[in-house]
């Protein structure tokens, strides 16, 4: 017992610290160690406090079953919070959910919250597609068009966005005019412009993430497909329009799960935004690195309520 009130606090946050997905991981972590010291510095839980263990996914399925086994058998963590991918996030739950210990995923997934990857040890702080897609469609679709066409990443998270758009439009007469579908980690999307361009859609709904998204937008503007047709995107990342810059994202629109500008109306936003800007240089929380801080946070949060 003596022991066991020493010992930290451990959370595993398995994420794909390289690839396509890398600089929204990154926001992630840094979210996430705001929150880990955030809880230390209010005393921790009977004097222990909370650590966080990161490991690399590589964006890769595999890769991310054999961190989470690292993490909980080898570092002996108590929880696990992370994933960012649809093609991740399932592999590092039938982990957890095999060894009973608790997993809070950060990405947005339908599956998830399914009951064949239900169970007791499996929570999900993120959004998910079908919600950000509906509430997205419901937004465009009245205003922009009926004539869609997607451009989608060809794993879960794109093929659940196509699906929430798609119910979401049949009530207002949408027509899907095509889905083109991509590999996760496309840099050239030159093929695909011409084609889409050829099927004069009302609405261009980009289903990607990450790097993915941001060669997309810049390419569909240089391409010069806003002067035909709105872009959308069921979530318009912070990460990559910062990096695009304002003229590649001029006019488009989509969703968020969260934005630093809330601190004018919500207190706790401002409060999170204040000690982002503290310890890394006057920045703002991206949306997905602000899903690593409250996905720690509520794990962290539970162990003190619950005792």
């Amino acid at each position: 017992v003596a022991r066991a009130q020493t010992t930290p606090i451990r959370v595993g946050f398995p994420a794909p610290l390289t690839g396509p997905y890398s600089t929204e991981a990154q926001d992630q972590v840094r979210c996430a160690e705001l929150a880990v010291k955030e809880f230390n510095d209010g005393g921790g839980f009977n004097g222990r406090k909370a650590e966080l263990l990161v490991r690399d996914t590589k964006l890769n399925a595999g890769e991310a079953a054999t961190r989470a086994l690292e993490l909980i058998e080898k570092e002996k963590v108590d929880f696990v919070v992370g994933s960012l991918s649809a093609a991740t996030q399932l592999s590092i739950n039938a982990v957890c959910r095999d060894r009973k210990i608790l997993f809070n995923s950060i990405s947005q997934s339908d599956a998830i919250n399914e009951v064949k990857d239900w169970s007791m040890y499996t929570f999900h702080e993120a959004l998910n597609p079908h919600l950000t897609a509906g509430a997205v469609a419901r937004y465009a679709f009245p205003r922009f068009g009926k004539k869609v066409v997607y451009l989608t990443a060809d794993y879960a998270y794109g093929h659940e966005m196509v699906r929430g758009f798609q119910r979401a439009g049949q009530a207002m007469g949408v027509q899907m005019l095509a889905d083109i579908r991509h590999p996760i980690g496309t840099a050239d999307f030159s093929a695909f412009l011409p084609r889409i361009q050829a099927l004069k859609p009302d609405i261009l709904v980009l289903n990607n993430f990450g790097r993915d998204q941001l060669n997309a937008v810049k390419q569909a503007t240089d391409f010069g497909l806003k002067s035909t047709m709105k872009i959308i995107t069921p979530i318009l990342l912070y990460t990559a329009r910062m990096a695009g810059g304002p003229e590649a994202f001029e006019g488009v629109v989509g969703g968020t799960s969260y934005y630093w500008g809330l601190e004018d109306k919500v207190p706790t936003a401002k409060a999170f935004n204040d000690k982002y800007r503290k310890a890394y240089g006057g920045g703002v929380p991206s949306d997905y690195g602000a899903l690593g801080y409250a996905g720690v946070r509520s794990v962290l949060q539970a162990v003190r309520d619950s005792k």
